[in-house]
């Protein structure tokens, strides 16, 4: 039935639970909006938020009311979107069909006395979209965006669209049908669900919502929910942002549409997508920010942020009874605050995705790595063109998520922050890293809600380093050992890359060299570190990483902070720490003895503070720790070490994810400890010494 038909046919027609669906798109669609309207404090949009983004608000404030109207001309365009786009990656036209989603929604909260102005743009906005009919050539335009856009569209304003509308949509509707793989399956079943609920077609819509939750299942395959709780998409790629981000939006939207009918989500669905949320996604986020390194490929645009949305998701969640109501909350205000949250804290490793994030009170660090096991990030419709080295131990810092914010178009891409590369050589061609696996083994990392261990040997573009970071709680600690290189090139560890905000500090004491820049702190505690400190102004093009962005030259400060190793270093090192600090405090800090870097026998080392470790054995061998004693392992593995009165917690993994035992030998205790396999190999084992 199309929606012509459908307009003129009696509602009680149209079957019960489908009404009830309905309506609940509506509910859900216009409910920020409407609390926005009610004068909700939790919709206030933060400080100095820039209401004029309109294509990526959720709720239509009136400064967005107002400019969207101000923007559109009378042939039912908007004046600020590039309606010559081509672009298969970001396609600048399709967001004209969120606008008018937004017009849609604002007909259905705002107060009568607007109601003129905003059907009158509404019509002339989706009439521009029905006479002039863009296409994309890439499938996810026709397939999922414009059937998404169209379909909810259709469903709010059911009563007032005109013939020629409800037929252009029927037609568009069409394309959506289920198939593919990961998030891309639910777009499609979502989409289906909704062409079921405009056709009143019962049958396909319970189809399509069975299809959708059939996704919300934990998966040891490439693509989907991991048993680590990350998302991956388009083979074994980290992608919580981007399509992990969307999967969230999705499933989130949907359970609350059909919450309380016969197509309702199990209780399993529910938990699954409720740790997605508070175990995956919740620990990279960073006020509004989701982290830059979680976001795939769209690295390279600016704007992207993608947080703001999943207050949204965290609202639904609580609807549907799905993970703890107290956590979503607060996770919700962060995100809403655009103000980082106190928890969770500690760290946590995503064993599947080779990823890992650092937490404490008032900072966030992230490490992205890539093994033989993972995919490095890919450049799919010339996006990422420069990002060789996302995957090679890059770790971003964040106190406040502003950081990095649009600084990629300037960032020098040889010059990552955590990573040792070469510094001055063309980037590796994109065929050499693009989406393909990486080259070492050893990656892992050991998960604790106090402290954490990571490392990896990163193996590739000639350049070898056996990287560890260490969160001892209050910051981390970052140790690279046997740094080498094949054929020429100044090789370099670039300590952060970052925008500069206010002046630099710099102190020299017996405890080494120590650096302060915008609420970070940079110790060098071995006095043969010189590290190189500066800030400049930067330049570059969004165009040049990713295909159809703007070619105007974009400007950002920058502060640089490396160490050199030389060109064919041999078993070069360098050892720092990084931790959260105030000016004032750092200038009168005390640097000394923070810690013990300690190497034992071939292929062993620690950091040892008073009462916690972080070990790395390579290989089987020992070590001798001031507080723990001698330790011994028969294999390769990760260990972290915290005393607590008179109990050692010993929290350990697998990085090779290979080995089905081990044995560890502490202080004169043997524990002989089964490994977790399978999906959850390399996940971290706790046990007490």
């Amino acid at each position: 039935m199309s929606i012509l038909l459908l307009a003129s046919a009696a509602a009680d027609t149209i079957p019960a639970s489908l009404e009830r669906m309905k309506r609940s798109v509506v509910e859900t669609e216009t409910e920020t909006t409407r609390r926005w309207l009610a004068g909700d404090p939790d919709m206030e949009l933060p400080e100095g938020a820039d209401t004029g983004q309109l294509d990526i608000l959720a709720t239509v404030t009136r400064p967005a009311l107002d400019r969207l109207l101000a923007l559109l001309d009378k042939d039912g365009r908007f004046g600020d979107i590039d309606y010559t786009s081509t672009n298969r990656g970001r396609w600048k036209v399709v967001r004209h069909l969120h606008r008018v989603r937004m017009l849609a929604i604002a007909a259905r909260t705002y107060p009568e006395k607007d109601q003129p102005a905003i059907h009158g743009a509404f019509h002339r906005a989706l009439g521009w979209w029905v006479t002039t009919r863009p296409r994309n050539e890439n499938w996810w335009y026709g397939e999922i965006a414009i059937p998404r856009y169209l379909g909810v569209t259709a469903i709010l304003m059911e009563d007032e669209l005109r013939s020629d509308e409800r037929e252009f949509i029927a037609g568009a509707m069409k394309p959506a049908t289920i198939s593919r793989t990961g998030q891309n399956r639910l777009w499609l079943s979502v989409n289906v669900a909704l062409r079921g609920l405009i056709e009143g077609d019962e049958a396909l819509v319970a189809q399509a919502v069975s299809e959708a939750f059939g996704t919300a299942d934990v998966t040891t395959g490439d693509e989907g929910i991991q048993p680590d709780f990350s998302f991956r998409q388009h083979g074994a790629q980290f992608y919580q942002g981007n399509y992990g981000h969307h999967y969230l939006l999705n499933i989130a939207y949907l359970m609350r549409l059909v919450e309380g009918g016969p197509y309702a989500a199990d209780s399993k669905a529910k938990a699954t997508i409720g740790r997605l949320a508070l175990d995956g996604t919740r620990w990279m986020m960073c006020g509004e920010l989701l982290d830059h390194a979680a976001v795939g490929r769209q690295i390279s645009y600016p704007n992207r942020i993608q947080g703001p949305p999943l207050a949204s998701v965290c609202d639904a969640l609580v609807a549907v009874n799905s993970g703890d109501a107290d956590a979503l909350v607060q996770w919700s205000r962060s995100i809403r605050t655009n103000r980082p949250a106190p928890e969770p804290q500690g760290t946590r490793h995503f064993w599947r995705s080779d990823f890992a994030i650092n937490r404490g009170m008032n900072w966030m660090a992230s490490v992205k790595m890539c093994s033989e096991r993972t995919l490095s990030t890919e450049t799919t419709n010339e996006e990422n063109l420069k990002g060789a080295y996302l995957c090679e131990g890059m770790t971003l810092l964040y106190r406040n998520g502003q950081e990095y914010r649009d600084i990629f178009a300037v960032w020098d891409w040889n010059l990552l922050p955590g990573v040792t590369s070469r510094s001055t050589a063309p980037l590796p061609p994109a065929s050499e890293w693009a989406g393909i696996p990486g080259s070492g083994r050893f990656v892992g990392g050991v998960s604790g809600d106090q402290i954490g261990l990571v490392a990896m040997e990163a193996r590739r573009f000639g350049v070898r380093a056996d990287k560890l970071w260490f969160n001892d709680g209050g910051g981390l600690w970052a140790w690279t050992e046997n740094i080498s290189s094949d054929g020429g090139g100044n090789i370099v560890t670039t300590v952060n890359q970052c925008l500069s905000r206010g002046p630099v500090l710099r102190r020299e004491s017996a405890g080494g060299t120590a650096i302060w820049h915008n609420g970070w702190a940079y110790l060098f505690p071995r006095p043969d570190c010189e590290p190189s400190v500066g800030q400049a102004k930067k330049s570059g093009r969004w165009s040049e990483i990713a295909a159809g962005e703007t070619n105007t030259p974009d400007e950002r400060d920058v502060f640089l902070l490396r160490v050199d190793h030389g060109e064919h270093p041999s078993g070069a090192s360098l050892l720092y720490r990084v931790q959260p600090m105030e000016r004032n405090e750092f200038e009168r800090a005390a640097f000394e003895g923070m810690a013990s870097a300690v190497s034992g026998s071939a292929g062993v080392r620690a950091i040892e503070t008073a009462d916690r470790a972080g070990v790395v054995f390579h290989q089987a061998g020992s070590i001798d720790l001031a507080g723990f004693g001698r330790i011994q392992s028969d294999g390769p593995c990760l260990l972290t070490l915290l005393r607590n009165q008179h109990q050692v917690g010993l929290s350990l993994c697998d990085p090779t994810q290979s080995r089905t035992d081990l044995t560890l030998r502490v202080g004169g205790r043997i524990h002989r400890i089964e490994l977790p396999r399978d999906g959850m190999a390399g996940s971290t084992v706790h046990i007490k010494n």
